[in-house]
């Protein structure tokens, strides 16, 4: 929610869920599998990464590409600069 700026009634209203069960979500109750869906399907991600399972949001990235992504994110700008130069040369 916090990502895409929604409060609760922003949520409820675009995954079709009421606001009192978003409500007791986020106070720890365990939603249904229909809310988990609708919430994933809403903001594009797997239910593995919503339900705290996974790291890859998108579930699509094997274990290599998932170990590059993060130490590339741990990488300096200036590293980051380099490789996204070297990278460059793959550009359609």
């Amino acid at each position: 929610m916090d990502s895409h700026g929604y409060n609760m009634s922003v949520l409820a209203q675009k995954a079709d869920l009421n606001v009192t069960s978003i409500s007791r979500y986020l106070q720890g109750r365990v939603p249904d599998l229909i809310a988990v869906w609708r919430i994933a399907d809403h903001f594009g991600v797997s239910i593995d990464w919503l339900i705290g399972r996974k790291e890859d949001k998108f579930n699509n990235l094997t274990e290599e590409q998932l170990s590059i992504l993060n130490k590339y994110n741990l990488a300096s700008e200036k590293d980051k600069g380099i490789v996204n130069l070297f990278l460059s040369k793959y550009d359609e």
